[in-house]
């Protein structure tokens, strides 16, 4: 039996890039570390649930 916290979905992971994407606080955080990051974050988050989640 699978537990429903092993891995998120496509669906859901889209969901938690989209709040990186829209929340400031997550924002302010990773643009912090490097100008850019967090859209990349956010482009490879996108990127991933589409290619290796269902």
């Amino acid at each position: 039996m699978r537990c429903a916290l092993d891995a998120p979905d496509a669906p859901a992971y889209r969901v938690l890039a989209d709040m990186y994407a829209d929340h400031p606080d997550f924002r302010a955080r990773y643009e912090g570390r490097a100008t850019g990051f967090a859209d990349y974050l956010v482009a490879a988050m996108r990127a991933f649930a589409e290619s290796r989640l269902s």
